[in-house]
C-alpha cells in the first residue's frame, strides 16, 4: 500500500546524535521519526513503513526552551516513609539539605512544522503471523487514517511534541504547492540519522553483528529540491559510514539560528 498523510505540530525536536548535553533538533524530520510516528496509528509486529518521500511545507525555524530537568529518581523507601507520617511529608518535598535532583538544560525546537510523509506498507515475513495479509493490514490502515484514530498519540521526535495527523487526499507522490518560497530550488542539509539496521528487516541487508548492540546506525545526506525530500535507500553512494557525524560550530550556529 502505498498512501501519504499530513503532520503539524506547534514543536518538534528531533534530536541530533553529535550533541552530547543539550538537545538539537535537526532541520527536517527524520525517517525514522516518521516511522515512529506511523506506528503511533498502527502498530503490528508484521508490518513495516517504508518512508519514500517527505515535503517540508513550514519554513525552517528554531526556538530555544530552557527547561529544569530531574536528574535522579526519588528511592521507593523515601517516598513509604513519608506516606506512612503524614508530619513528614512538607519536609520531605521541601528538604533544602537533599542533595540537587534537578538542573537547567537548554533545548532547540523547531517550531510550526508541517510535513507531508510519503511511505509504503509492507509485511515482514519473518514476524508476521498466518492472520496477517496485506489486504488486512491495508484495510485497518486506511480506515485509521480516514477517521483519524490512532495506537498512541503520534509526536514529532519527543512525547511533548504532539502532532496533528490527517490522510493526504491527493496521494502518495503528488507535490504539494504549498511550499514556502524560501526552501524553492535546492537545499543541502547536513548529514541525517536515517535509521537502525534490524536483523529480521527486509528493507537492510548489511547487518554487522560486531556493532554495539547488534544495531548499526544509518546515516544519509539529505538533498531537498522544492522541500521535496527522498529518503529511500536506494542509492548507497549518499549513505554515510556507520559513525555519529562530528559536531561542527557552523552546525551548531546553524542549528541555533532563529
Amino acid at each position: 500500500m502505498q498512501a501519504a498523510i499530513e503532520v503539524w505540530g506547534h514543536l518538534a525536536l528531533f534530536t541530533r546524535p553529535e550533541y552530547r548535553m543539550e538537545r538539537v533538533s535537526y532541520d527536517v524530520i527524520t525517517p525514522s521519526a516518521a516511522q515512529g510516528l506511523l506506528k503511533a496509528i498502527y502498530w503490528h509486529p508484521g508490518v513495516e513503513y517504508q518512508i519514500d518521500y517527505i515535503q517540508v511545507l513550514s519554513p525552517i525555524r528554531h526556538m530555544s526552551i530552557k527547561t529544569n530537568e530531574v536528574t535522579h529518581m526519588t528511592s521507593v523507601t523515601q517516598v513509604k516513609a513519608a506516606m506512612m507520617n503524614p508530619e513528614r511529608v512538607k519536609t520531605f518535598c521541601f528538604n533544602t539539605a537533599m542533595p540537587k535532583t534537578h538542573t537547567p538544560r537548554v533545548s532547540t525546537y523547531l517550531k510550526d512544522v508541517r510535513y507531508i510523509i510519503h511511505f509504503t506498507t509492507m509485511l515482514n515475513p519473518n514476524t508476521a503471523n498466518a492472520n496477517m495479509n496485506e489486504g488486512k493490514m491495508d484495510d485497518i490502515l486506511s480506515k485509521r487514517l480516514q477517521k483519524g484514530s490512532c495506537f498512541a498519540q503520534p509526536y514529532l521526535g519527543t512525547r511533548e511534541c504532539e502532532a496533528h495527523f490527517k490522510l493526504y487526499k491527493p496521494g502518495w507522490g503528488h507535490i504539494d504547492d504549498r511550499v514556502p518560497d524560501e526552501l524553492l530550488g535546492e537545499v543541502k542539509l547536513s548529514p541525517m540519522f536515517h535509521s537502525f539496521v534490524y536483523p529480521n528487516s527486509g528493507k537492510h541487508a548489511a547487518f554487522d553483528p560486531e556493532w554495539e548492540n547488534g544495531l548499526p546506525p544509518i546515516f544519509f545526506r539529505p538533498r531537498m529540491v522544492n522541500g521535496f525530500i527522498e529518503t529511500r535507500i536506494d542509492d548507497p553512494d549518499w549513505l554515510v559510514p556507520n559513525q555519529v557525524p562530528e559536531k561542527s560550530n557552523a552546525n551548531k550556529e546553524e542549528a541555533h539560528a532563529d
